[in-house]
C-alpha cells in the first residue's frame, strides 16, 4: 500500500505546468529496517541541470542503484512543460533516525533546494527457523544468479587513434530461467560520436558453450564509437532490470512427490566496463587536413564548362568511403570574382550493416558567371588519415578550365550593362519591348480553348493522380514489414518443419528438437512481431490468451517447447520424435484457425 502512495505521489508531483519551479524530495517509506530498501527520488518540475545529490546521503546508507535519471515532456492545454527526475534505491547500514541534507538542481542561473528527508532506521526483526531457512534458500538462488545471467561489454579494439572507429558490443549471457526484461538504463558516451547499428533481432539469439555449460546469448546493444578527444576514456555500463523465476519454498504434494513453485524475483543486472586509450593523431598533418579519419575516395565534377554568360554550371564535390564520415567536411573551392556562387546543396548517405560507418557526402554548388572569358578553377585538396596504414593520405584534383562567351558592357558609373541578346537569356528578367510586326491570332482560330485543348490538359494530370495512388499504396504495402512477416508466418514455420521432417530419420536430435522449437518460436514471433526475449513461456501464454486461443491449444504449444527444450540436452521418451512433428503442424493449423 506505501508503494501504492509513493507511486500516486511521484505522478502527482509530475504537474508542473504552469507552476513555481520546485525541487521535491520523495521516499517510498520513512521506517525501514537495517539492510531493507527504500527509494529516493528528487523530482523538478522544469528541465533543471547541474544536479548535486545530498553530501550526507552515503554516510548511513549504502547506495544500491543510481542516480537513475528521467527526463519528460508533456502537452497540455496547449502549454508544453517539461520535467526531470534523478531517483536513488539505498539500504540503511546503521540504526537510528538519520536526516538526509537537501539536494539542489540549477535552473536558468538559479540554484533551487529540496526539503530534507527524516529516516527511521530500525533493527531487523527476528524470523523463526522455518522462515530464515527460506530465506537462506532464496538467497542462495539469488546469489548464483550472477553466474547463470550477466551482462558482458566487449570492443573491437582498446586502442585507437582520435576520429577511428570502435564497435562496442553489449551481449547478455543467460542459463537462468529468463522471464523478460523490464527497464534498460543505457550508457552515456561522453567523449564520442555515436551511431546505432540497428540489430536483427530475430538472428540476434545464439547459443554458446562455456565451461561445458550451455548459454543463451543475445546481443542487446551495438554502437559504433568514434572518439572525439584523446586519453583515457571511460565505457560504463548497460545496466537492466531482468525478471527471473527461481524456486519458492512452497512445496505442493503430487504423485511424483513435492513439486516447488517458482516465483518472480527482479533482478538488476551490469555489465562490466571498460577503459579505452585514444592516442592523439600523428604530428605534420597537411594544411588541407580537417579531421577525417578512415579510407576515403576524393572527387568533384563540373559541368558543363563551355557556357554564356548568365548561364549556370554545377561544380559537385563529392566524398565517399569508411570513416567519421558524418563529422568531415568539404574543401571549399576558391571561386572567380566574376562568378556569383550560390550555397551548396548536400546530401549524404551512411550505412552501419557492415559494422562501421561507411557512405558519401556531396556538395552541390551552383555558379553563375557574369563576365566572359576564360577561366580556371583551382585543384582541390583532401586530406584524411588512414588507421590502417598510420599515414596522412591526400587526393588532389586536376584544375579545371571554363570558357564563357558573350560579353557584358561597363557603362557610366561602372554599372554593368547587359546587351539585349544577353536578357533574352535570363528567364526571371523583363524582356525588350518587341516592335516588329506582330502575329495576333483570332480566338478560337488556335488549338487553345478547344475540347480536344482540354482533353489533352486533363488526361494526363489523371492519369498521373491514379498512377501515383498506385504507387503509393504498393509502397505502404512493402513498408508494412510487420504485416508481412505476419502473412508469412505460417509458410517460414512449414520450412522449419521440412527441415526437422529431413533429419527425421537421422541419429541427430539436437538438429531435430532445435528445428521444431525454430518452426514454433519463429512462428510466434511473426505472427505476434515477438522479440527473442518475449519468447518465453510467460509473455507468450499471456499474449495467446488475449487473442483468444483456446486452453487445449496453448497447452499444447507449451507442453511441446517444453519438450523439445528438455530433448536438446537430455534423452526423453515421452512421445516419439514423428509424433512431435505432426503435433507440431496441427499445432500451426489451430492457431491459425483460432486467430482471426
Amino acid at each position: 500500500m506505501k508503494n501504492l502512495v509513493f507511486i500516486f505521489l511521484l505522478m502527482m508531483s509530475g504537474v508542473a505546468i504552469g507552476q513555481t519551479p520546485t525541487l521535491q524530495a520523495l521516499v517510498s517509506k520513512t521506517t525501514v529496517q537495517v539492510g531493507g530498501r527504500i527509494t529516493i527520488s528528487y523530482q523538478f518540475n522544469y528541465s533543471g541541470e547541474d544536479f548535486t545529490a545530498p553530501p550526507n546521503i552515503t554516510k548511513n546508507f549504502r547506495i544500491l542503484g543510481g542516480p537513475n535519471k528521467r527526463s519528460e515532456m508533456s502537452y497540455v492545454n496547449g502549454s508544453m512543460a517539461s520535467k526531470v527526475s534523478y531517483s536513488y534505491v539505498v539500504s540503511p547500514i546503521n540504526v537510528g533516525t538519520f536526516v538526509i541534507n537537501p539536494a539542489q538542481i540549477e535552473f536558468e542561473n538559479k540554484v533551487y533546494s529540496s526539503q530534507a528527508i527524516k529516516i527511521n532506521v530500525v533493527k531487523a526483526q527476528t524470523q523463526n527457523k522455518q522462515t530464515q531457512n527460506a530465506t537462506n534458500n532464496e538467497k542462495k538462488q539469488l546469489k548464483s544468479l550472477n553466474k547463470n545471467i550477466y551482462l558482458k561489454l566487449t570492443v573491437d579494439k582498446k586502442t585507437a587513434y582520435q576520429g577511428e572507429q570502435i564497435v562496442a558490443t553489449y551481449r547478455l549471457y543467460n542459463k537462468a530461467n529468463l522471464r523478460g526484461i523490464e527497464a534498460q538504463r543505457m550508457p552515456e558516451f561522453d567523449g564520442f560520436y555515436t551511431q546505432d547499428i540497428e540489430l536483427n533481432n530475430g538472428n540476434s539469439r545464439k547459443r554458446e558453450i562455456i565451461n561445458g555449460v550451455p548459454f543463451d546469448i543475445y546481443i542487446l546493444k551495438k554502437t559504433i564509437l568514434v572518439p572525439q578527444k584523446t586519453g583515457e576514456l571511460d565505457l560504463i555500463p548497460l545496466e537492466i532490470d531482468a525478471i527471473v523465476q527461481i524456486q519458492s519454498d512452497k512445496a505442493i504434494n503430487t504423485w511424483f512427490g513435492p513439486r516447488y513453485q517458482m516465483k518472480d524475483v527482479q533482478v538488476l543486472i551490469k555489465s562490466n566496463s571498460l577503459k579505452l586509450n585514444i592516442k592523439p593523431l600523428p604530428k605534420g598533418a597537411p594544411e588541407s587536413f580537417n579531421g577525417a579519419v578512415g579510407n576515403f575516395k576524393f572527387s568533384t565534377r563540373i559541368s558543363p564548362t563551355e557556357i554564356a554568360v548568365n548561364d549556370a554550371i554545377n561544380y559537385v564535390i563529392k566524398i565517399s568511403g569508411t570513416g567519421n564520415l558524418p563529422l568531415v567536411n568539404n574543401p571549399v573551392p576558391k571561386w572567380p570574382q566574376e562568378f556569383e556562387v550560390y550555397d551548396p546543396k548536400l546530401k549524404s548517405t551512411s550505412s552501419t550493416k557492415s559494422n562501421k560507418i561507411t557512405g558519401s557526402k556531396s556538395w552541390d554548388y551552383l555558379a553563375i558567371p557574369r563576365n566572359g572569358g576564360e577561366y580556371e578553377l583551382e585543384s582541390l585538396d583532401f586530406t584524411f588519415f588512414n588507421p590502417a596504414t598510420k599515414k596522412y593520405q591526400t587526393i588532389s584534383t586536376d584544375p579545371t578550365t571554363i570558357m564563357v562567351t558573350g560579353s557584358s558592357i561597363t557603362g557610366d558609373g561602372g554599372h554593368t550593362k547587359i546587351i539585349k541578346q544577353d536578357v533574352s537569356r535570363m528567364g526571371t528578367d523583363i524582356r525588350f519591348i518587341h516592335t516588329g510586326e506582330s502575329n495576333l491570332v483570332i480566338a478560337g482560330d488556335t488549338f487553345y480553348g478547344t475540347v480536344w485543348f482540354y482533353f489533352w490538359l486533363i488526361t494526363p494530370l489523371a492519369l498521373g493522380g491514379l498512377a501515383y495512388v498506385v504507387l503509393n499504396k504498393q509502397s505502404e504495402m512493402k513498408a508494412d514489414t510487420i504485416g508481412l512477416k505476419k502473412k508469412g508466418a505460417t509458410k517460414k514455420a512449414r520450412t522449419h518443419l521440412k527441415k526437422a521432417a529431413a533429419i527425421l530419420g537421422t541419429t541427430d536430435q539436437t538438429q531435430f528438437y532445435e528445428a521444431v522449437s525454430n518452426a514454433l518460436n519463429g512462428y510466434l514471433s511473426n505472427k505476434y512481431n515477438l522479440s527473442n526475449l518475449e519468447l518465453n513461456r510467460n509473455h507468450i501464454e499471456k499474449v495467446l490468451k488475449g487473442s483468444q486461443v483456446s486452453e487445449a491449444t496453448l497447452n499444447a504449444l507449451l507442453s511441446t517447447l517444453d519438450h523439445c527444450e528438455m530433448a536438446r540436452f537430455a534423452p526423453v521418451s515421452e512421445i516419439s520424435k514423428k509424433d512431435l512433428l505432426t503435433q507440431a503442424e496441427e499445432i500451426i493449423v489451430k492457431l491459425e484457425d483460432e486467430v482471426k
